[in-house]
């Protein structure tokens, strides 16, 4: 499991990355006026793609896997083209739709220039189901390079063709609105560019298939672990008929789709409502430049924290399935625990590390301290998103999608109320407050209703030298960004302070971590132990060097 999570949540952080460096750029081109277009439009993108896609891969992936294990590759290729026909469909009404209601979306978003942004990003939608299905289709015949592939040159293609469409349209003197609309438009050339390699990969296994050197076919065991969702048991759907078979993709994906739309939904939330709750207060142009920062600063960082426990999600729900499946209760238990646990080791310190260093990050990646605060409290509150996604996953592991979806119902009914009514007392805090309730909300409902399926141990007795490490890493970081940021300012350009304090704050405040989870007892030699090969290799080179220095 770990060893699966680390390989997903270094793929998921280059793809993080690349995501904010666009940022860097954009964010001087279009200031936080033209983030704010930007940002609904990326926001109702980002909502209709987790509909349209976020379960194909499981669903895919599961079906032909079990087929090619049992020996009827037939009906494991008749899933795919199946599969991928649904997709284009869903995709045409998907893209369609985007662009006949965007200027709908837009006026009620109280930003009507935001309609070319919104309809630039509509044909991206007409392929990203496809390679969804490819992407399952190529996880199921173990070929996960592709989707690696696939991820990354879709990314450098969206950061390259969005900044250079935003620069170009600026420099022909179109204005923000269509500069925002020519960075929309970089998600289409992304798309076509992960096609391409789902392409080139469909006719490099061709090859392999004539050749005789394809992937061998798993084994009933790896099938079982493939599982995305408990409601069949593994290679007993009826995949012999077009109607069987989407009725097979649909009862797998939909749970997967529905519970990570939560989310993309709380965003999609604030993009509708935050200018028309705020510009009573602030004016119209203020209230949308609070809506550039929240989404192009506060939301893109605060993403940053979840990277990991995306990645475990993923991981540990074929895990869970696959002891589920055969009755092994202990092995659910300690897997459970053991995943719940690694989300807070791992949330909690990259959290402290983005609120400490949250002042000159804000100057390195968007050029000024505005927001600082709102980034500080939204990064803050994904602690209870990281423990709500994990809890999540694991509750669709066990064979019960609709705990997690009744819980987001009610978080998100938190979040949209507490939002009408705060916002016009205490402004965008109450936007974003209203987010940290509801997954604090959402998070509480997952952890009681995965209590009465499952005996887990959070952290049982590790749990008060947990909350001391967490507590003195976040004092040493505050005292260590205080500091540097105040009277370490050697360089005469404020960018070149902000990347020296941020690159000092991040390290000694992620570096004092492991040694008081060690001092502390909260992480023990048996934890260690446990670990994949490369990182026990990492600890013991690093072992000697910290107790020769009496860090340990």
């Amino acid at each position: 499991m770990i060893k699966g999570t680390l390989i997903l949540a270094a793929a998921a952080l280059v793809a993080r990355a690349l995501g904010v460096v666009q940022r860097i750029p954009l964010q001087r081109l279009l200031d936080d006026a033209g983030m704010a277009t930007y940002g609904i439009a990326y926001n109702v993108y980002f909502w209709l793609l987790i509909l349209a896609t976020a379960g194909f891969p499981s669903a895919v992936a599961k079906l032909v896997s079990e087929k090619y294990a049992v020996g009827r590759p037939e009906e494991g290729e008749a899933i795919r083209r199946a599969a991928a026909r649904f997709a284009f469909a869903a995709g045409l009404i998907a893209t369609v739709a985007v662009f006949v209601f965007a200027p709908w979306y837009a006026e009620i978003s109280n930003d009507p220039s935001a309609t070319a942004a919104i309809r630039a990003l509509a044909p991206a939608l007409l392929l990203f189901p496809w390679i969804a299905v490819e992407r399952g289709y190529f996880h199921g015949r173990r070929m996960m390079a592709a989707n690696g592939l696939s991820q990354i040159w879709e990314q450098i293609f969206r950061v390259i063709t969005a900044v250079a469409l935003a620069y170009v349209l600026l420099q022909l003197g179109y204005g923000i609105d269509w500069a925002a609309a020519g960075a929309s438009f970089g998600g289409v050339l992304g798309a076509v560019a992960a096609a391409s390699v789902m392409v080139y990969w469909g006719w490099k296994l061709r090859r392999m298939e004539r050749s005789g050197v394809a992937p061998a076919p798993k084994d009933e065991a790896e099938a079982v672990a493939d599982s995305a969702v408990l409601s069949a048991p593994p290679a007993s759907a009826d995949t012999s008929s077009l109607k069987s078979i989407y009725r097979a993709i649909l009862k797998l994906s939909l749970p997967v789709s529905l519970t990570a739309l939560a989310v993309p939904t709380v965003y999609l939330i604030d993009s509708t409502v935050t200018i028309g709750l705020l510009r009573g207060q602030f004016g119209p142009e203020l209230a949308k430049d609070l809506l550039g920062m929240l989404t192009a600063r506060a939301q893109s960082l605060a993403g940053i924290p979840v990277i990991f426990a995306i990645a475990l999600s993923q991981s540990i729900l074929p895990i869970i399935s696959s002891a589920f499946v055969q009755g092994d209760r202990n092995q659910v238990t300690k897997q459970t625990s053991l995943a719940l646990r690694l989300t807070l080791l791992s949330g909690v310190p990259s959290i402290a590390v983005l609120c400490a260093a949250a002042f000159p990050l804000n100057i390195l990646v968007f050029g000024d301290t505005f927001g600082t605060w709102i980034i500080v409290f939204l990064v803050a509150s994904s602690v209870f998103q990281v423990l709500m996604m994990t809890s999540g996953s694991i509750l669709l592991g066990i064979g019960q999608p609709a705990a997690p979806l009744r819980n987001i119902g009610v978080g998100i009914a938190c979040k949209f109320g507490l939002s009408v009514a705060l916002a016009p007392f205490i402004g965008i805090w109450g936007i974003v407050g209203g987010t940290a309730v509801c997954f604090a909300v959402t998070m509480t409902l997952n952890l009681s209703s995965l209590r009465r399926e499952v005996p887990y141990e959070l952290l049982g007795r590790r749990a008060l030298p947990f909350a001391v490490t967490a507590g003195v890493q976040i004092a040493a970081g505050s005292a260590i960004a205080w500091i540097f940021y105040a009277y370490v300012n050697p360089f005469g350009v404020p960018v070149l302070n902000a990347l020296l304090q941020a690159a000092v704050i991040s390290a000694a405040t992620a570096a004092v971590y492991p040694v008081l989870l060690l001092r502390t007892g909260a992480l023990t030699d048996a934890d260690l132990a446990a670990m994949p090969g490369a990182v026990r290799k990492l600890w013991n080179r690093a072992e000697p060097v910290m107790r020769k220095m009496r860090m340990i």
